[in-house]
């Protein structure tokens, strides 16, 4: 009989910064610092220990998303006015200079994914639209229509050709980015997905891209959406909030509504375990590259664990 695995939770470093709840967080891939939104603006923040070193002066009355580029040069804000309009910020880092803003959306751009070579972003808003666009010019280059409803998650595959959206309408869709051809709808979950993540290149052993995908139907469901297929799922006692890979693709953290965080193991989802609680409402999580903590994001502003 092998012997129980016992994890110790440990907050090593809390962040308050925020008057309003931390809603957006992103990693520069260098890890030298971390940016973080809310509706008190941008801020970039130091690691290992999360002091504010940069505030960016954004004109988006929410942030909902922040992706860095590759080389972490970058920095994509997403959010824009409830109901009103959906904008998109780029800024230049690590200086914080401040390139175009782009309102694209007639309601609240809540997700934002950037191709591998920086060149196209992609756009998941409330207006039930997804938006393809150069991120050089600003200019359209797709429209990608078919949710009901908000599209609250967009996720870009790994071969380059396709797109995963999901939404408030409780549905995954597989397009073709080139010409936003819905090639599959993803009908499983019965209520709003929330949140849709690839897992990293090496954790894609068979070639066909594995996604991860939460729902307010309480569940975490793997899948391998090219064909559609859904590999596993496992229930919560309560709503997932947010989630991230691990940098190995081993396992998934997971924050739910309750205020506990916990770890999944990809190829036995029922093997999950309570590694905090009493957090508070987490809107985001990012995982650091040791992979053995994570920073969580919300109310409570930012905290490592």
């Amino acid at each position: 009989m092998t012997s129980p695995c016992v994890l110790v939770c440990l907050f090593v470093t809390t962040a308050s910064i925020a008057a309003s709840p931390v809603t957006a967080i992103a990693i520069a891939p260098d890890e030298s610092t971390v940016a973080i939104g809310s509706q008190a603006g941008i801020s970039v923040l130091s690691l290992p220990d999360l002091v504010v070193v940069k505030t960016l002066p954004t004109g988006l009355t929410h942030v909902h998303d922040l992706v860095y580029s590759a080389d972490s040069q970058t920095l994509i804000a997403a959010g824009g006015v409830p109901a009103e309009s959906g904008s998109v910020e780029v800024w230049r880092m690590p200086e914080g200079r401040f390139e175009r803003r782009m309102t694209i959306h007639e309601d609240v751009v809540y997700r934002v994914a950037l191709t591998s070579d920086s060149q196209y972003l992609a756009t998941a808003s409330g207006d039930g639209s997804c938006q393809r666009l150069s991120l050089a010019s600003g200019q359209l280059n797709r429209t990608f229509l078919g949710h009901s409803t908000s599209v609250l998650a967009i996720a870009l595959m790994p071969d380059a050709e396709t797109i995963a959206s999901a939404g408030a309408d409780h549905t995954i869709r597989v397009w073709r980015r080139e010409d936003a051809e819905p090639l599959r709808t993803l009908s499983n979950h019965v209520a709003a997905v929330t949140q849709i993540a690839i897992a990293p290149p090496h954790r894609q052993l068979d070639q066909l891209a594995r996604m991860a995908s939460i729902s307010d139907d309480r569940t975490l469901r793997i899948w391998q959406p090219l064909i559609g297929r859904l590999v596993r799922f496992t229930r919560f006692a309560s709503v997932p909030t947010a989630m991230t890979w691990s940098p190995d693709g081993e396992f998934l953290w997971v924050s739910c509504r309750d205020g506990t965080l916990w770890t999944a193991d990809v190829d036995n989802l029922e093997d999950k375990r309570k590694i905090a609680e009493g957090l508070g409402r987490v809107f985001e999580l990012a995982t650091l590259r040791d992979g053995q903590s994570v920073l969580a994001a919300g109310d409570f502003g930012v905290k490592r664990v």
